[in-house]
């Protein structure tokens, strides 16, 4: 692999990717969605741009490989599995780094930091299902039980016996759930600015979460209400240019994007998780950004307070998306920590 990895490998129209079927378990009954704990008030939407329904085209055609049904009985009841094709850029050798990003993103996040991560491991950026240029499926409830599931038959449809973890934001319920499952196939984890939905976020992302008022703002979520949310993630504001807001964009402008996305922030419930963290036994990294207006110091440290073997850090002068203001702070950082 040539080390100097352009960036331009994650401007996923290109699809510079690969695509990877894998069979992921969901529940036939899933639980029906919890009363949202915010009660999102009314506000005038931005005006969204005109928009079609189909989903960006390397989704789209992932889509149309799914395979039929598969029923089978667990003690919880029937599950049925369906065969998803997920989108990954696998890239470098060594020890196994996986990065996860967070609901409404793609692996484009990661665009910085995965050169860096390559040049001494070997790094997988995953598009979560429903998310970037994977598969959008009906069945699936997204919850963080069945992204925790579908990232352990990514690593079982591509061998990977046990790896490190990268969970950005809401995405760290879905490595730590994993953890707490499957512990033998996560072998140490980073959780970045851990958190899930809170009254410091954007209305139009708070209203993700209520089913009438979620319909609404995942219809009318324009490219300005995107620009406007993606500032409020960042310190360094200079990061965000036209460019990076249309790939942002470019992979949530279809209704089968955004129903996927509103159904993960529908079923996305923090408590299960926090619940759970004391069940952690591998050794992870609290990493939180000093300027984060959206996940606060105190919830960093409620994450690192109760995970037993874990250590916290802070990076200054960036928002929540630090690995796109910081990318070389958050690479030192993961790096040291991998590597003790």
């Amino acid at each position: 692999m040539a080390l100097a990895l352009e960036v331009k490998k994650f401007i996923n129209s290109q699809h510079t990717g690969e695509y990877i079927d894998v069979v992921v378990p969901y529940d036939v009954e899933p639980a029906p969605v919890k009363k949202a704990k915010q009660t999102a008030e009314k506000e005038a939407p931005d005006t969204a741009p005109a928009q079609d329904d189909s989903a960006p085209e390397g989704a789209n055609d992932a889509a149309t490989e799914l395979s039929n049904e598969d029923f089978t009985v667990s003690e919880d009841g029937p599950i049925a599995t369906e065969t998803l094709k997920i989108h990954y850029l696998d890239e470098g050798s060594g020890d196994t780094i996986i990065l996860v990003h967070a609901p409404g993103q793609s692996l484009y996040t990661w665009r910085q930091l995965f050169p860096m991560l390559a040049q001494d491991y070997r790094v997988i950026a995953i598009d979560l299902p429903g998310h970037g240029y994977s598969t959008r499926n009906e069945h699936l409830g997204y919850s963080i039980p069945e992204m925790a599931r579908v990232l352990s038959a990514f690593m079982d449809a591509k061998e990977i016996a046990s790896a490190n973890f990268v969970g950005f934001s809401m995405a760290s319920a879905y490595c730590l759930e994993l953890a707490a499952l499957c512990p033998e196939k996560v072998k140490r984890l980073a959780i970045v600015n851990p958190g899930g939905v809170t009254v410091e976020m954007p209305l139009s992302i708070r209203m993700l979460q209520t089913p009438f008022f979620g319909a609404i703002s995942s219809t009318l979520f324009g490219i300005k209400t995107l620009t406007n949310c993606l500032n409020d993630c960042l310190f360094d504001h200079t990061v965000l240019t036209p460019d990076v807001i249309n790939e942002y964009y470019a992979t949530i402008s279809d209704s089968l994007s955004r129903r996927a996305v509103k159904t993960t922030f529908a079923h996305y419930f923090e408590e299960d998780t926090l619940a759970k963290l004391r069940d952690i036994e591998q050794f992870v990294l609290v990493i939180h950004s000093v300027e984060d207006k959206w996940h606060s110091n105190e919830r960093a440290e409620f994450y690192h307070a109760g995970i037993r073997n874990s250590v916290r850090t802070e990076i200054r002068n960036a928002g929540h998306l630090v690995q796109e203001e910081k990318p070389a702070k958050v690479h030192e950082a993961v790096t040291d920590f991998f590597t003790k």
